[in-house]
């Protein structure tokens, strides 16, 4: 078919008219100024500059918020002696105020208070991107009842605690160092990341109230005397990535305690005198050198936990009379590796049992010393506990025993003893315990017994 490209010319012109004639409007603009079509900013996000004229203070603060919104820092304040820096006192007691620092400084004097003082309203909080130095009391201090969001600051040199909080607390990209008091002070709900706790004067993290989630926070302590532990999650909740370094430091209690799952924590201490370092709390990691601990390193006094432990081991002259103390009752156990690693500390006991129904399997335990006890199973309620696939290493030249039952009922089979250098494998005292056969290098490739313990 032939097609006649000059009728299809004047078929593209008629088109062309038609949309013309239908979509044009007119060439002339219209009548008036020129005016903008977009919303200014301050529409967009009204944000209220922290001032004199904006936020006038009061008898006991620099400057006080009492109307919700955005608020930002126009250059560094600095505080006065007997008054807080910030205020926030809204009407109806609720709503939100979001303050960012842009960088600068919110710094106290000697005398003063807080740094920044929210009441105890229901609000929704924010402080962001800045310092908050040198207050006479804590750098931020929030009532009960609130949601506090901290984020990418330092609060550092403050004569009180860097954080201390009444309601929720979420840090975010945050390093509290060096305030008097300590670090972070939670009374509700806490959920912590990528945060830096250096070198506070007292407690580094108490969060013994709410649930916890703690994620990347690294914890640095030197030279403490505390009554508190460094560390305290009683509250319980997930905790996944907390590495501390703690040195030169006593303590009454314990240095860590809490009630937390999916713990994963590294903890190393040198110089450390207290009743022990972690307690409740399953720890991936702890190496202890040069320590004084009047219980254990890990004292376990609740039922029902679940422990995974890459390694707890002690160096140089760290003594105590028990490596890991188990006290509570249904609880489950699993090493790489419980060592001694003071070749005088004679005597420890590496793992220490004294409750009921609990389950240690697939660990490891060795020692260094001599006259050395790897498992004790003893006490008047320690019956019903299993000991199985362990495998036991004595290396110092004097005889340590390997498993000690001085309880009833209890179950030990498939385990391994290795150089116990004329000590004994299994010294049964107790009654109605079910012991494996006990085989050795001569006979072990004629025994068939399942549940046999082997010792080489």
């Amino acid at each position: 078919m032939k097609v006649s490209y000059a009728a299809l010319a004047v078929a593209c012109f008629a088109l062309i008219a038609l949309t013309g004639v239908s979509a044009a409007g007119p060439l002339d603009p219209p009548g008036g100024p020129i005016t903008p079509t977009y919303k200014p900013l301050s529409e967009l996000e009204p944000r209220i500059a922290i001032s004199a004229a904006n936020t006038p203070g009061d008898a006991d603060s620099l400057f006080k918020i009492t109307t919700a919104g955005s608020y930002y820092f126009a250059g560094n304040i600095t505080g006065v002696a007997g008054k807080h820096g910030i205020e926030v006192a809204l009407g109806g007691g609720n709503g939100a105020v979001n303050i960012d620092l842009m960088g600068f400084t919110l710094k106290g004097v000697p005398g003063s208070l807080n740094g920044w003082a929210p009441g105890n309203g229901q609000y929704n909080l924010a402080l962001t991107n800045g310092t908050v130095q040198g207050w006479g009391g804590h750098g931020v201090s929030v009532g009960t009842n609130s949601l506090v969001h901290l984020q990418d600051l330092t609060l550092t040199l403050n004569g009180g605690w860097g954080v201390a909080t009444g309601g929720a607390l979420r840090l975010r990209n945050c390093t509290v160092l060096m305030n008097v008091q300590g670090g972070i002070d939670a009374g509700g709900d806490v959920d912590l990341s990528d945060l830096a706790i250096l070198l506070n004067g007292g407690p580094a993290l108490l969060a013994d109230t709410g649930n916890h989630r703690i994620a990347s926070t690294r914890i640095v302590a030197d030279g403490l005397v505390n009554s508190a532990p460094l560390v305290s999650l009683n509250g319980g909740g997930v905790a996944d990535g907390l590495s501390m370094k703690v040195s030169n430091s006593t303590f009454t209690e314990t240095v860590v305690r809490g009630r937390t799952t999916n713990f994963s924590m590294t903890l190393s201490a040198d110089g450390i005198t207290a009743n022990s370092l972690v307690e409740n709390i399953a720890p991936n990691e702890i190496r202890a050198t040069n320590c004084t601990l009047s219980t254990a390193v890990v004292n376990l006094t609740d039922d029902g936990l679940i422990l995974f432990l890459r390694e707890v081991a002690t160096f140089g002259t760290t003594n105590a009379p028990t490596l890991v103390r188990m006290l509570g009752s249904t609880c489950m156990l699993k090493a790489d590796r419980l060592a001694n690693g003071n070749t005088l500390a004679t005597g420890m006991v590496l793992l220490d049992i004294s409750g009921s129904a609990n389950r240690v399997h697939s660990t490891t335990l060795a020692t260094l010393a001599n006259g050395n006890t790897l498992v004790r199973v003893a006490g008047a309620v320690a019956n019903g506990n299993t000991i199985e696939d362990c495998r036991l290493v004595a290396s110092g030249t004097g005889a340590s025993t390997a498993i000690q039952l001085s309880s009833n009922n209890n179950l030990v089979r498939r385990n391994e003893a290795v150089r116990l250098m004329g000590g004994t494998f299994i010294d049964n005292q107790g009654a109605n315990n079910a012991v494996g056969p006990v085989v050795t290098a001569a006979n072990i490739l004629t025994s068939n017994n399942p549940h046999a313990n082997v010792a080489h």
